[in-house]
């Protein structure tokens, strides 16, 4: 997992924890709005400036997010939800090809029909 989702599923899950909008931690950062959105969607990696300022913002250390953010990066496998009792992967059929005809091919064929 590359940092900046990293960053974005660590800063997300703590707001939502929190119960904080999106507007309000901005508001709380001293940030835009749109710039709390693109990290925590992932496009947009926060400098150290901000990765602090988001830090104080959801009332953590800039050590204690990154120490979250690294458990994230190096073992996934500690957020990853495991499936629930009796799930079951569903493959889906792969789609035959079906021959598409043209109102002028259909015509052809039923009058070839009809004189036959």
């Amino acid at each position: 997992m590359e940092f900046a989702e990293a960053v974005a599923k660590v800063i997300r899950r703590r707001r939502l924890k929190s119960g904080l909008p999106q507007r309000e931690l901005a508001y709380l950062c001293g940030l835009d709005p749109m710039t709390v959105s693109r990290i925590e969607q992932g496009k947009y990696p926060p400098s150290l400036a901000t990765f602090w300022l988001l830090a104080k913002g959801l009332r953590w250390t800039a050590a204690e997010l990154a120490t979250e953010i690294d458990k994230l990066t190096t073992r996934p496998d500690l957020y990853e939800k495991p499936p629930p009792p009796g799930y079951r992967k569903i493959r889906k059929k792969p789609k035959t090809a079906v021959k598409k005809t043209t109102r002028k091919a259909a015509k052809k064929a039923t009058k070839k029909r009809k004189s036959d």
